[in-house]
């Protein structure tokens, strides 16, 4: 809606014979418009002494002279009225002054084409300053040439570009120099394009204008002599300074408005796809677009914050398409991001969602870590074993070959979590078993335990260990031994990848994903089992997620510890973790101690080697507990406090001469 506005507003502007051109008064100077001609029809010439008239409301209105005869035409850009110029001696003046002087700043438009019978090499189409002298800077000329380049000329020195007009085809024309600039400021643009310098003269001069009047189609070429156009004018609007580029840009967007010019249009903005960030991930690039017309003074970009929980942060805010961060990032948290896209005066506006989904998009993890099993997480069928949690599953057999107590988990989880993340099973197996099936199997595929057949990906091992698909034993490997992680990952569509890691890093034993060979991923809820013949056997570990959730912490609390009441012992522990999904956060807190006995953690609990004080003797038990963002394992140390005993004073504080020992 915006958009039609604006162009309503411009149309007004055409219909109002007195309205500045886009509204922009201030400066008007000459205001040539073909349109507001009267009493002629087409074809007719304008005679001798015949004028065109000022719309600016200065009353410089242009006269024919020359002994020649502009032609008054009704087949213009977009069918609008124009004046036709042959080449020889057709051209206007206006012989009195127009307040530019000296080196005044100016901005010109002309909407104007040239036929093919130009001169290939000399073009005036527009001319100011000394009426006929060639002094230096004393005038500024149009040169709209075809082969030295569209430019401006004066007399000393020029500017000259790249774009010029060709042939009988209109173009929207704009000049701008800035009050006081040299030559070499002077600015350009073509249909809204700006130009490219093709040449320059004396790019430091500086204009000394004369203020005598103005030539259209015509100009000096030497002292007396004129060059002149050929080709037609619709429009030509003189500022007597340098436009804003807001201004020129509704200048720009009347003459394209007015005469369907695709030049200057509203810009339009597309900020991008919505997005879904997977954490830890919570940095997104934005994927922004504009369409619609070109402009005479670029673009310019605005990101803002719409709403979210927290303060997003732009790498940069004036750039098409930022890094935007998004700080303590919380699953489920939703940012609204605005772009606004300004060309000059005319601006578009558009938004985009970025929402921050769970770590990895976990469905599911358990590391054990000491308390009782989750019942809504886990449960124990098929066989009379039982499952104790203490840092690992412990699946004890009760004889029988295959039908033993095996652990599923009861969340459930798709192939996939639409966001190009697959479903990956993870756990460690501990060494001590002589035969085991872990693995994944979907809802309905998995009748019991008679074989084993029933489950879809699994790892078998027997001393060997096996990738197994529909109960069928694949690829394998021996020697592995001790204690292994393994994991599979499913495939987009079917088939799966099995890799296991035996204390030396990552290793792939088997990739069937995406083949077409496998079973069937898509459309189905997927849970995962442990399974154990005959031994006893610890899991540990266990991991249902979406994409590379990284390794466990692992947490080493420090040493018994031995402190004096009052004095502060340094804590040494030792944490180890691969930065996945994020960086370790530490808190450090009191599990137990002596009857009124506090841990006073001097530089606070968010350290991993804090000092801490005690106020009463007797043993404290401290706890440690390190956060990658998913997983949160913790160790304890016990610290021994005494009030008294000198010999475990001087051991904290490490004295060795016992004549320091107070």
């Amino acid at each position: 809606m915006k958009r039609y506005l604006l162009i309503l507003l411009c149309l007004v502007c055409v219909g109002s014979a007195q309205a500045a051109p886009g509204g922009v008064a201030a400066g008007l100077t000459v205001w040539l418009d073909a349109s507001s001609i009267t009493g002629m029809s087409h074809g007719d010439l304008f005679g001798p002494a015949s004028s065109w008239d000022d719309s600016s409301g200065n009353g410089y209105d242009a006269v024919a002279v020359g002994g020649g005869a502009p032609e008054y035409r009704t087949d213009g850009p977009n069918s609008l009225p124009c004046v036709s110029f042959g080449g020889s001696a057709d051209l206007f003046e206006y012989s009195g002054a127009i307040g530019l002087s000296g080196n005044d700043g100016y901005t010109l438009f002309m909407v104007m084409k040239q036929d093919g019978n130009y001169d290939n090499s000399v073009e005036r189409a527009f001319y100011f300053g000394d009426m006929d002298s060639t002094a230096a800077g004393a005038s500024v000329v149009v040169d709209s040439s075809q082969t030295t380049g569209i430019g401006l000329r004066f007399n000393n020195g020029n500017q000259i570009f790249n774009e010029i007009l060709g042939e009988d085809t209109y173009h929207i024309t704009a000049f701008r120099k800035p009050d006081l600039g040299a030559y070499g400021t002077v600015e350009y643009w073509r249909d809204g394009i700006a130009g490219e310098i093709k040449g320059q003269g004396n790019p430091t001069g500086t204009l000394n204008l004369s203020d005598e009047g103005y030539v259209v189609a015509g100009g000096v070429t030497g002292a007396t002599t004129y060059a002149y156009m050929t080709g037609d004018i619709a429009e030509i609007i003189l500022y007597d300074r340098e436009l804003t580029s807001a201004e020129t840009t509704a200048v720009g967007v009347y003459l394209a408005v007015k005469y369907d010019f695709s030049a200057y249009q509203q810009p339009v903005v597309d900020a991008g796809p919505d997005q879904l960030l997977y954490l830890p991930d919570n940095i997104a690039t934005m994927d922004a677009a504009e369409t619609g017309g070109v402009n005479p003074v670029g673009l310019t970009y605005a990101w803002t914050q719409i709403s979210g929980p927290d303060t997003a942060l732009f790498d940069d805010a004036a750039i098409e398409d930022p890094n935007v961060t998004f700080p303590s990032p919380t699953a489920g948290d939703t940012y609204v991001l605005q772009l606004e896209i300004t060309s000059g005066a005319l601006t578009d506006t558009d938004t985009v969602t970025v929402i921050l989904a769970g770590p990895g998009s976990v469905t599911f993890e358990d590391y054990f870590d000491g308390t009782t099993i989750d019942p809504a997480k886990w449960v124990v069928t098929e066989g009379t074993g039982s499952v104790v949690q203490d840092e690992a599953v412990i699946i004890d057999s009760n004889g029988g070959g295959n039908d033993n107590a095996y652990v599923t988990s009861i969340p459930a989880a798709a192939s996939n979590d639409g966001g190009g993340n697959n479903l990956t099973f993870m756990v460690d197996h501990l060494s001590g078993s002589a035969y085991t099936n872990v693995g994944l199997y979907y809802d309905g595929s998995f009748g019991g335990m008679a074989d084993a057949n029933d489950v879809v990906y699994a790892w078998h091992y027997n001393g060997t260990l096996y990738a197994r698909e529909e109960g069928v034993f694949l690829e394998s490997v021996g020697g592995t031994g001790g204690d292994l992680r393994l994991s599979i990952t499913l495939g987009r569509i079917d088939g799966a990848l099995w890799e296991y890691d035996a204390g030396s890093g990552w290793t792939t034993l088997r990739d069937s994903r995406d083949l077409g060979t496998g079973p069937v991923n898509t459309g189905k809820t997927w849970q995962m089992y442990l399974m154990a013949k005959v031994s006893d056997q610890d899991f540990d570990n266990v991991i249902l997620s979406y994409g590379d959730v990284g390794e466990m912490p692992m947490v080493d609390a420090g040493s018994t510890a031995i402190a004096h009441i009052s004095d502060a012992v340094s804590l040494n522990a030792t944490v180890t973790d691969d930065g996945t999904p994020a960086a370790i956060t530490y808190t450090w807190s009191q599990l137990d101690g002596p009857i009124g006995g506090t841990a006073t953690f001097v530089d606070g609990t968010s350290v991993e080697d804090p000092n801490v004080t005690f106020d009463v003797d007797g043993l404290y038990r401290l706890k440690l507990t390190a956060d990658d963002g998913l997983f949160a394992p913790s160790d304890a140390v016990i610290v021994k406090a005494r009030d008294s005993d000198l010999i475990y004073n001087a051991q904290v504080i490490g004295v060795s001469d016992m004549n320091q020992v107070q």
